[in-house]
C-alpha cells in the first residue's frame, strides 16, 4: 500500500484490487453484515446464540464450498450428546441447527458445559456452550 504523504494515512487501491469478492451473510442473531474472503478457509463456525442459554440455542456455521461435514455436541467429560451430521455432504452457503438441549435418544441433558465440534473438509472448530435449567 502506498502512503499518503499529505494526511499520513494509507490507501486501500491496492489491497482492493486483490481481494476476491467476499461473501456476504446476515446472521439472524446480530442482525449485521459479515464478510468473510473464502481463499482463507472453506467453513466457519460462529458462537451459538443464545449462550447460556434455556432451552434452545442456535448453532451456524458457512461453507464457501461444498464439503463433507460433521457437527457433535459433547459434554466436558467428552461423551457424545448429539451428534447433527456425520460426514454428510452439504452444499455452499449458510447453515444452522436449533439444539433443544436433548440427547439422540431425545432425553434432556444436565444442565452444564457442551462443546460444539464442527469439522468441514479439513477444518475444525469448536465453540463452548452453557445450558441452564
Amino acid at each position: 500500500m502506498d502512503e499518503d504523504e499529505t494526511d499520513g494515512y494509507f490507501s486501500m487501491e491496492l489491497l482492493q484490487k486483490s481481494c476476491q469478492e467476499p461473501i456476504i451473510f446476515n446472521k439472524p442473531n446480530e442482525g449485521k453484515d459479515y464478510y468473510a474472503d473464502s481463499s482463507i478457509s472453506i467453513c466457519k463456525l460462529y458462537k451459538p446464540f443464545p449462550n447460556p442459554f434455556n432451552p434452545v440455542t442456535t448453532i451456524e456455521f458457512s461453507l464457501s464450498e461444498e464439503v463433507p461435514v460433521t457437527l457433535s455436541i459433547f459434554n466436558v467429560h467428552g461423551n457424545l450428546a448429539k451428534k447433527y451430521y456425520n460426514n454428510v455432504k452439504m452444499c455452499k452457503g449458510e447453515h444452522f441447527v436449533i439444539w433443544d438441549g436433548k440427547n439422540d435418544k431425545d432425553r434432556k441433558v444436565t444442565s452444564g458445559v457442551y462443546f460444539v465440534y464442527l469439522k468441514a473438509g479439513d477444518y475444525f472448530d469448536t465453540e463452548r456452550l452453557v445450558l441452564i435449567r
